[in-house]
Formats: C-alpha cells, sequence, structure tokens
C-alpha cells in the first residue's frame, strides 16, 4: 500500500503538461509555478534571455577581490560617474583615468578623462613615437619584415602589421 498508493494519490501541479508534485508548492502548483505566481502573477511566465542576462549582472557584488573596478548598474562605476559630470555617454576611444591609481576611489577629483593613446603613453605602454613611423614605413618598403622590424622599434609584428595596413598612424 505505501509507495503504490502515495503515487496514485499525489497531488501534481495544475498547470498543464507539468507532472511535478505540489508538495512543495502552494495552491495547487508545483514551486516552480507557484513562484511565478508571486512574482508575476502568471504561471506561464517566462523571464526573457536578456532580462534575465540584465538581472545577473545586477545582482553580482560590486567587488570582487579588491582589484577591479566599483561597479554600477552593471557598468563600472569610474565611467558613470564621468558619463554624468560630462553630460553623455563615452566614446570608444575614450578612457577614464584614475589619477591616484586607486581603482576604489572614484571621485570626481580623482578621475580624468584621456583617449586610449594618452592613456597608455602615461602608463609607458606607447613604444613607438611619431617620428618612428616613417622610418618603419622606408623599412617595409625596403623589403624588411615586419618581424624583424618589430624586433629592431621593441613592439609586436602585429603592430608594425597595423601600421603597414593603414589601421594604426594612418595620420602620420
Amino acid at each position: 500500500m505505501g509507495k503504490d498508493w502515495a503515487r496514485k494519490h499525489a497531488k501534481f501541479c495544475k498547470v498543464g503538461g507539468c507532472s511535478t508534485s505540489t508538495k512543495n508548492g502552494d495552491h495547487g502548483y508545483c514551486q516552480k509555478h507557484a513562484q511565478r505566481v508571486r512574482r508575476y502573477g502568471d504561471p506561464h511566465y517566462v523571464t526573457t534571455e536578456a532580462e534575465r542576462r540584465r538581472l545577473s549582472r545586477l545582482s553580482q557584488p560590486s567587488l570582487g577581490k579588491g582589484t577591479s573596478y566599483k561597479k554600477f548598474m552593471g557598468q563600472h562605476e569610474h565611467r558613470a560617474v564621468m558619463e554624468k559630470s560630462i553630460g553623455r555617454k563615452l566614446g570608444p576611444d575614450e578612457i577614464v583615468h584614475h589619477k591616484d591609481g586607486n581603482r576604489l576611489n572614484n571621485s570626481l577629483t580623482n578621475l580624468e578623462l584621456t583617449t586610449r593613446r594618452e592613456h597608455a603613453r602615461e602608463h609607458g605602454m606607447v613604444k613607438l613615437v611619431e617620428e618612428d613611423i616613417p622610418v618603419i614605413r622606408d623599412l617595409i618598403a625596403m623589403g624588411w619584415s615586419q618581424q624583424a622590424i618589430g624586433d629592431e622599434f621593441g613592439v609586436t609584428q602585429g603592430a608594425i602589421g597595423a601600421i603597414h595596413r593603414g589601421v594604426t598612424w594612418r595620420d602620420v
């Protein structure tokens, strides 16, 4: 009588096609459908993929190990502070620099709007200067390999290829 009787007399979710027990649910619904009724008033409600991603981003803690940037509504907080200050969205070539180097200090007095190139130069990451570009182009015309030129100037072969294709330094 035990298991067979329980199976025969078990109550299942009243949503058509759902064969889950109402044991953990409420008002004749299984747990999943009862929660949908509580949250949205509709047992058939399905969250869109875009909404699920947005909610997932917003629910993440704003600080990880302390080595990352603070987040505000899924966006880096320092970028949101700068956008509010200048009254527009940042462009793709614009960087918000932390003057004191502290990624967690997002006061406007500590933030500076720069271009990617200026920011890279500020951190010593730019190895080429404007005077190098004509020389590099001459070496390419003389038949030097991009790898050899890159080795000579301390940059990657990809950086030389980008100059050759006009992707970077096209204004020089």
